[in-house]
């Protein structure tokens, strides 16, 4: 992917997209989430083209986990608009996430915590 193709992602998402933490099931912990939702089906099948990732077509294109983050990480240089949720994930998230998925009472308050800041910004 170049430079260009990344640059022209970051600006889909500073206008028509959503950088966040979401739970997908009640019982789980927020992960990182790109989407993007618009009346042009032909958009969202550029993006999927040009980011090559697996996801079946439809009218919302979602990124989740790992792959939201390495795009959030490849997108920042060019985001304007949600730079500064983007930035708080990737400093965060990783680092309130238990490698072997069993939270603590403290670390799972600390992730819910990380998910009520990002979403006020």
């Amino acid at each position: 992917m170049t430079k260009t193709d990344l640059a022209y992602i970051a600006g889909i998402i500073d206008g028509e997209g959503t950088i966040t933490l979401s739970r997908h099931h009640s019982n789980q912990t927020p992960s990182p989430e790109i989407s993007v939702a618009d009346t042009s089906l032909r958009l969202l099948q550029h993006l999927k083209k040009v980011y090559k990732n697996h996801h079946t077509p439809s009218y919302v294109w979602t990124l989740r986990s790992n792959s939201a983050l390495a795009l959030m990480e490849s997108i920042l240089p060019w985001l304007l608009i949600k730079d500064k949720r983007a930035k708080l994930i990737l400093r965060d998230y990783k680092r309130l996430t238990p490698r072997n998925g069993r939270y603590t009472t403290k670390q799972l308050k600390q992730k819910l915590a990380l998910a009520k800041r990002v979403q006020s910004l």
